[in-house]
């Protein structure tokens, strides 16, 4: 989806990985689901990229499948400039992705 708004997608399987991938290149925007592999969760990743020199200023985007409010206010609250639900859409990722680079950049 994200390719074909024209975005260049690196894609990571488990924690550790984007947790080094993070520390070793700067990105414009971190998209990560909530619940993430052995117990580890997106907000978790969030925090360890807030700690980076290049990682305090970047737009997150949290993905759930969990609607609710309290999610999402925990999502929000964590740092991230928007709470997505799934399924997507594409128009529903490229607003929010655009909502959130605005809100960094402004």
């Amino acid at each position: 989806m994200l390719t074909s708004l024209g975005m260049r997608v690196e894609v990571c399987r488990c924690f550790s990985d984007a947790q080094r991938r993070l520390q070793q290149g700067e990105f414009d925007l971190l998209l990560t689901d909530l619940n993430l592999d052995c117990g580890h969760t997106g907000i978790e990743l969030l925090r360890k990229l807030r700690r980076l020199p290049h990682g305090a200023d970047m737009p997150a985007l949290i993905l759930s499948a969990d609607g609710s409010q309290a999610d999402r206010s925990a999502s929000l609250a964590a740092g991230f400039d928007g709470h997505l639900l799934k399924p997507l859409d594409t128009q529903q990722v490229s607003r929010a992705i655009l909502e959130g680079l605005r809100a960094r950049a402004g």
